[in-house]
């Protein structure tokens, strides 16, 4: 059942993010709302039945501190004045901010078995599938879809294509955990085959920073797995990985490689500010912002307006660290650090202490994912995965208590035994 409910917010994004579907246009009963509130019904009744509304996690203090902190700089924001506004609108704001944040603890606090967290990791790759084949087939059968962005030969399965190919990194390496060393023919054939999927579609995306993160990620994971695996093992990898990326490549329409080869080339711009899309004037305009207010900043959702007036350059800041710094200064992106640092570091201990074979290779994906996710934020934006990237880290995180409660009970059993 608690399953079903992950299903439903899963199916509530890529229903509303690639078709535009909603439930209804009065604010707060989207589908993705509704899904969401059935969560936290279940959540209530899952807190209710052991007495309790929170299990500990090390990701608690982080997280209010973050929700205080966003709060905070709406005061600054109105304070300051810089950007006009209303309490209500960033009340509002602030509340849809705050979904994500919300769905972690529920999701964290409703799942309560091993098997439930599978199922749900299980839910997230076939939401996976369903965004990456979808624009595919819809390029090769001209089909037009409301979420599904192209900018000419460029295409992401919702959003942004620089947004989707962010989404699309934290999973492929949790795709090549499984092909390596899934339990079973079935789920190592799947895996490879979403892989290769992924990574046409990443490459459709165009996305340099994509491709960046994405070579990161894997590097990571080479590096997190090198004790963990057999060195052949270890190289089967590797030439799994040049033999599918070759393929991808070949897959893609002439045209497209042509064009996406000039992307990665250099030396086929006259100069960085071109090569990086104008980001480096974005981040020296992100800079002198924050230079204004560095330990508190400017306010939430200044960074866009400011960069507007001041500059007469109307884009965000390609940079979520950049973003932190203008609009919530030294102390905002401290906590931020803070609680990107207690989700490395709590993944980093589970993979050197957990005995659970299958669970580890679900860790050292996470955590190869998450690390490229963290490098893709130093170049986009990351507002649409964010919500998929905090049900996806509910759910490891409650896989790594399940287990390590499990592993701890069977060792007490032994002893008591002895």
């Amino acid at each position: 059942m608690k399953a079903l409910l992950i299903y439903f917010l899963l199916f509530a994004f890529w229903a509303e993010n690639v078709y535009r579907i909603s439930f209804s246009d009065i604010r707060g009963f989207s589908l993705t709302n509704m899904s969401m509130y059935f969560v936290l019904v279940a959540w209530l009744l899952e807190a209710g039945r052991r007495h309790k509304l929170f299990l500990s996690n090390n990701l608690h203090t982080p997280i209010v501190l973050t929700t205080f902190m966003a709060f905070t700089s709406i005061l600054i924001k109105l304070v300051i004045g810089e950007i006009p506004t209303s309490l209500l609108k960033e009340s509002l704001d602030l509340i849809n901010w705050s979904i994500p944040l919300l769905v972690f603890l529920a999701v964290f606090n409703t799942l309560n078995k091993e098997s439930t967290c599978y199922l749900s990791l299980a839910g997230l790759l076939v939401l996976l599938a369903a965004t990456t084949i979808t624009p595919l087939v819809a390029a090769l059968g001209n089909i037009e879809l409301p979420g599904v962005r192209s900018a000419g030969w460029r295409i992401g399965g919702f959003g942004n294509v620089n947004v989707y190919a962010v989404y699309l990194v934290m999973f492929m390496p949790l795709l090549f955990s499984l092909g390596l060393l899934g339990q079973r023919s079935w789920i190592r054939g799947a895996a490879w085959v979403l892989f290769a999927v992924s990574m046409i579609s990443l490459l459709r995306t165009g996305s340099r920073s994509g491709v960046i993160s994405f070579v990161f990620a894997m590097f990571t994971y080479l590096i997190i797995v090198r004790k963990m695996y057999p060195t052949r093992l270890i190289i089967v990898g590797i030439v799994s990985l040049s033999i599918i990326a070759s393929v991808a490549v070949v897959a893609l329409p002439s045209q497209v490689k042509g064009v996406f080869a000039e992307r990665l080339n250099p030396q086929g711009a006259e100069d960085v500010y071109e090569y990086t899309s104008g980001r480096t004037q974005i981040w020296k305009n992100g800079l002198l912002l924050f230079l204004d207010s560095p330990i508190y900043g400017h306010g939430q959702n200044t960074f866009l307006p400011l960069n507007t007036k001041r500059f007469q350059l109307g884009f965000s800041a390609h940079n979520a660290y950049l973003t932190y710094m203008v609009e919530q200064g030294l102390i905002g992106l401290s906590i931020f650090v803070f609680l990107l640092s207690r989700i490395f570091s709590h993944l980093l201990r589970q993979l050197r202490s957990s005995p659970n074979r299958f669970a580890l290779l679900v860790y050292a994906g996470y955590l190869a994912g998450f690390c490229g996710y963290a490098v893709a934020m130093l170049a986009g934006n990351v507002a649409t995965p964010r919500y998929i990237f905090w049900i996806y880290t509910a759910v490891v995180y409650k896989l790594t208590y399940i287990t390590t409660e499990s592993n701890s009970s069977v060792a007490s059993a032994l002893d008591a035994g002895q």
